[in-house]
């Protein structure tokens, strides 16, 4: 006997049978080996497979009322035992179909076992008032979207919704509230799966012609501090959790930056040859091919996470805040962040402790001068007993929190191509040849005033549009909220707290 203690510990039996053997040999060595496999192995499970059974069958175990119990318990007993007999009739059959279509697609919703009953013969088919409102959602919005390549509109929008859940609810919006609405779970298996060649396409019906897929990319890497990084940060979670009534936890981020387009050329916001939500027939989705533009957006994004009870909770639910700010004259600094995160605050109820994680980027990390001055500003200004500020190892910003709200903001993002407003023909000249940062904020302070708050008047309505898009977004069940950014009297409010302490600190050269 040969017992293999690594892999799934299996244990080898070999013995010796004659050079010239039968067939009667043979199936005498498979008899010893099936009697010693049945009657003197034991059997162990390992945690991945109980954990797999329990959530296999949970959802079902947990809804009593919603599933037939006598097929479910056939279906364990199939199972648990490998029987592999046929479905007495036709009807059985159809019954457990459907009941393994619920289990195999991985689809944690309950609700679809309702919807599949709905389908039964006999029954009037309940969604297809909703479903045919959904081919004509999907009709138009690719007439709209078939524009000419050389379009003059300031808005390009994708041929389909956000999400699921967005697409059941502006389907619902021309519907009468007496329609029925499926499940997402099931108007899910309405599409084309996503990868034809897992088990799980053989459930989707293919009835829309649409594909859903979102885009993952994550960049990381070693860094000689990330083992002291990682402790502080269980160290906060560990605190915060023993403080949870008295604590708020904000996980802070810059996104990368919105292109602005030219008047009358929008520019999308995913960069050419990346993938998207499309269309099932291929149809493109096309904006200005040109990758140069004179202003930028720049979303920042707070989140107020829910702190759990005990280490094993998640610190990635909460609520999501954010903030949308003209990249030519509301620049992502120290003070501007506090005056910002002071508002937010200030809307919610303040807690005597505050603390802060972030990536550690040059306006957040925490060992420039600037940065501190502003953490002790905010301190002030709010009154706080205790305010802690951590950070992320280098090339390890995707443990920030937040990060995990960045591929929902994503959804929003993809389906719109932007451009500004264009401004009076002086103003448009005096900033045709300025193609920098620098240039456009130099060319601002040099010409009368008002040049300044026309241009920012002309990145308003994209500001205006982002916003509406990101709020039809939902974060954890939580919808996502926008604010605006912070004024010039808010950053001065936050610096006031400074010079309070010390008239002499120049904040300006910070």
């Amino acid at each position: 006997m040969i017992w293999c203690s690594q892999g799934n510990n299996k244990i080898w039996f070999i013995w010796k049978i004659p050079h010239n053997h039968g067939q009667r040999d043979i199936n005498k060595s498979l008899e010893i080996s099936k009697e010693i496999e049945d009657k003197h192995i034991e059997h162990y499970h390992s945690r991945v497979m109980r954990q797999k059974f329990v959530e296999h069958y949970d959802r079902i175990i947990l809804n009593p009322k919603k599933c037939s119990s006598a097929t479910v318990l056939e279906e364990i007993y199939q199972d648990l035992t490998g029987d592999m007999s046929a479905s007495p009739t036709i009807e059985h059959k159809e019954v457990r179909n459907r009941l393994r279509v619920y289990l195999d697609a991985g689809i944690e919703n309950p609700d679809i076992a309702v919807d599949l009953r709905e389908i039964n013969s006999g029954q009037p088919r309940k969604y297809d008032v909703f479903f045919e409102a959904v081919e004509n959602f999907i009709i138009s919005e690719r007439t709209l979207n078939a524009a000419h390549e050389r379009r003059h509109d300031e808005i390009g929008r994708l041929a389909v919704a956000i999400s699921i859940r967005d697409l059941i609810t502006q389907v619902s919006k021309t519907l009468d509230s007496s329609v029925p609405v499926p499940s997402e779970s099931y108007l899910r298996l309405q599409f084309w799966p996503k990868n034809k060649h897992y088990h799980t396409a053989l459930h989707y019906t293919g009835r829309f012609n649409l594909r859903y897929q979102i885009q993952t990319r994550q960049l990381r890497g070693e860094h000689v501090d990330l083992h002291y990084a990682n402790t502080v940060f269980r160290h906060l979670r560990e605190f915060l959790i023993k403080f949870r009534e008295q604590g708020t936890f904000l996980s802070i981020d810059d996104k990368c930056h919105v292109k602005v387009g030219e008047p009358g050329s929008p520019v999308a916001f995913v960069p050419r040859g990346r993938q998207m939500i499309v269309h099932g027939d291929g149809q493109a989705f096309t904006a200005t091919d040109h990758d140069f533009t004179k202003f930028k957006l720049v979303p920042s994004a707070v989140l107020l996470t829910d702190i759990p009870k005990d280490i094993g909770g998640s610190f990635y639910q909460g609520n999501l805040q954010v903030i949308l700010k003209d990249q030519v004259f509301e620049t992502s600094k120290p003070f501007r962040h506090a005056a910002e995160l002071n508002k937010i605050l200030e809307l919610k109820f303040v807690t005597p402790i505050v603390a802060i994680y972030s990536d550690g980027g040059p306006d957040h990390r925490i060992t420039y001068l600037s940065v501190q001055l502003s953490l002790i500003a905010l301190f002030v200004n709010l009154d706080l007993d205790m305010l802690v500020a951590a950070r992320t190892a280098p090339l390890q910003s995707f443990r920030n929190p937040v990060e995990r709200c960045m591929a929902t903001l994503n959804l929003g993002l993809q389906f719109v191509s932007i451009s500004r407003a264009k401004m009076d023909d002086e103003a448009e000249k005096a900033i045709k040849k300025s193609s920098t940062l620098k240039a456009l904020r130099d060319v601002a302070e040099k010409k009368p005033q008002d040049l300044k708050d026309k241009m920012k008047q002309s990145v308003h309505k994209p500001i205006g549009l982002l916003e509406s898009v990101f709020e039809r977004l939902q974060y954890t069940s939580q919808p996502v909220c926008t604010t605006g950014s912070a004024s010039e009297e808010e950053i001065s409010k936050i610096t006031q707290a400074v010079l309070d302490l010390d008239p002499n600190i120049d904040v300006n050269k910070l």
